[in-house]
């Protein structure tokens, strides 16, 4: 899966980021293995195919696996599978340690128009089996409350369609399924002056735009009940209060 997009992200720096520790064997490494070993689909360059920075994915796991507050996780745009198969892991672990039985629900459509379509249908699913607790909805965040109820959510992913209109609606739709403290992860916001990736292809998809012009309206104040906590690379951070 070597492409510009992937050799962007893992070229962003990380210095002066906060260190996460994270889990025995929640580790990048460990879950490359464990991913690879369930999906038995070679010839990636990258540890986990998610269209994350490794340090984004980190902050991931690292925001899954925390005490506070207790409910569901969401993912909104299941992509390669990738973040859908650690926050699986993740999630199962928080249960097991919290003896708790919460669920990952992971929204994606499944367009077709990719050419990681097909092994999105037939992989991503043998890459969770087992996890009881990981589920793929084939639709979008119009099916969150539907799905998950109110207040039962307490972290969301959102890396669904790029475009503002969509970035816009995925908030819209999630935040009343947000428990009291629970955090929204808005990937791929980046700053005015940041490369915009290969395939974000529309105005409202560049950094001005899209996911980065929704956290901007979050910090603003723009959602009702939400606060912005800050940025780990293009990762943006918002907590429910």
């Amino acid at each position: 899966m070597t492409c510009t997009v992937l050799q962007k992200m893992q070229s962003l720096p990380v210095e002066g980021l906060p260190p996460r520790v994270l889990p025995l064997g929640l580790e990048l490494t460990e879950l490359a293995e464990a991913f690879w070993a369930k999906v038995g689909w070679g010839g990636n360059t990258c540890p986990l195919p998610a269209w994350m920075h490794p340090r984004e994915v980190e902050e991931l796991l690292w925001w899954a696996t925390r005490g506070e507050p207790d409910g569901n996780i969401i993912e909104i745009g299941q992509g390669w599978g990738g973040s859908t198969f650690a926050l699986a892991k993740a999630n199962e672990w928080y249960c097991g340690r919290h003896c708790r039985h919460d669920h990952l629900w992971s929204f994606d459509p499944y367009p077709g128009e990719w050419p990681c379509d097909t092994f999105r249908q037939s992989q991503v699913f043998r890459a969770i089996h087992g996890i009881d607790c990981a589920h793929t909805i084939l639709g979008t965040s119009d099916l969150v409350c539907e799905v998950c109820g109110p207040g039962s959510v307490r972290l969301a992913l959102i890396d669904g369609e790029h475009d503002t209109e969509w970035a816009r609606r995925d908030m819209d739709n999630i935040l009343p399924a947000m428990a009291l403290g629970g955090i929204i992860l808005l990937h791929d916001v980046w700053n005015s002056g940041d490369t915009p990736l290969d395939w974000m292809h529309n105005d409202d998809a560049l950094p001005d735009g899209g996911p980065s012009l929704i956290y901007k309206e979050a910090a603003a104040g723009r959602f009702s009940g939400v606060e912005a906590v800050g940025r780990v690379l293009t990762l943006g951070i918002l907590k429910c209060v």
